[in-house]
């Protein structure tokens, strides 16, 4: 077996990391989990640091992924990336997040951008829906 790295994800939905062709014995893929991914249940699927949701995954998958999908934005960007342990990903994490927005962060309704229109009734409701559940 292979060794297992850490692979960090910005991405809210994740990835699939799909290694070989579909259908062929060689087949294989690894689900990296987002910021905001979920199991079967509903509960948050993985941990989350700086905006980075982590996933374990060999460590030869991994290679064979990034050399199949080398010029993807999402890795030439780091916006996924692997490191050796959980403890070299949370520093990383701090590093990229210094770098600034990933561009896949929530838009904030009270500082809306240019061009976009709140529906601010709409938002009333549900934030009196969700003061309500807690």
């Amino acid at each position: 077996m292979s060794k297992l790295v850490v692979v960090a994800c910005r991405l809210p939905h994740g990835i699939l990391a799909e290694v070989g062709q579909f259908g062929d014995p060689s087949y294989k893929a690894i689900k990296i989990n987002g910021i905001h991914s979920v199991d079967a249940s509903g509960k948050p699927s993985s941990i989350v640091h700086n905006g980075h949701a982590f996933t374990q995954v060999p460590e030869d998958h991994w290679k064979a992924f990034c050399d199949a999908h080398k010029g993807a934005p999402y890795l030439v960007n780091r916006l996924v990336y692997a490191e050796d342990s959980l403890a070299s990903a949370q520093t990383a994490t701090e590093l990229e997040e210094a770098k600034g927005k990933s561009g896949f962060e929530p838009l904030d309704p009270d500082q809306a951008p240019q061009g976009i229109e709140v529906d601010q009734k709409s938002l009333d409701i549900l934030r009196a829906q969700a003061a309500g559940m807690r």
